[in-house]
């Protein structure tokens, strides 16, 4: 009953008030995709490794440049967080910034997760360091073991898994029944 209704019609509302005092105050801009598309909430649908892969980035912002000319350099990946953590790695800000360059022909050099419970960003992290090539063969991957039924437990998530309760990794007493 930790987190309950109660806790986030009170918490809820104060990480919502946080947002628009920092967005107010950041100076950042919400990008114009074109086409009357701004970066909010932006649906993108790409197809890597021969899977479909559909997206909805949070925000796509950027930092006004002193030149007033926007480059990669100034666009920001913005994904909103409510939960106590930021995310250990940048890769789904990556995935996002692909998306964005195989649909509007540019990718964003910097992304960050604004955590919520912290009313601030992350810092901002290099999404260069997870090419398109990368997802490509990433999702070529996921789409053969789809294909021949070869899945590999990551056992360093099983509290989040759905299925652990029948995982003969996590049962042992299930590895002569499911082998």
């Amino acid at each position: 009953n930790k987190e309950n209704d109660t806790w986030w019609m009170a918490n809820g509302v104060k990480m919502v008030e946080s947002w628009v005092r920092w967005r107010d105050n950041s100076g950042w801009g919400i990008a114009d995709m074109g086409q009357g598309n701004p970066g909010i909430e932006l649906p993108i649908t790409i197809n890597l490794g021969g899977v479909d892969v559909k997206m909805v980035i949070d925000r796509v912002m950027f930092k006004p440049s002193e030149t007033g000319v926007l480059t990669r350099e100034d666009y920001i990946v913005l994904d909103l967080k409510t939960g106590r953590y930021a995310p250990k790695s940048e890769m789904q800000l990556a995935l996002y910034a692909t998306g964005i360059e195989m649909v509007y022909g540019f990718r964003p050099k910097w992304g960050t997760y604004w955590m919520a419970r912290e009313g601030q960003p992350s810092p901002l992290l290099d999404l260069d360091v997870y090419p398109t090539s990368m997802f490509e063969d990433l999702f070529s991957k996921f789409q053969t073991a789809r294909e021949t039924g070869v899945f590999l437990p990551n056992l360093n998530h099983c509290s989040m898994c759905s299925v652990i309760d029948y995982c003969k990794y996590k049962q042992p007493t299930l590895w002569e029944i499911n082998k």
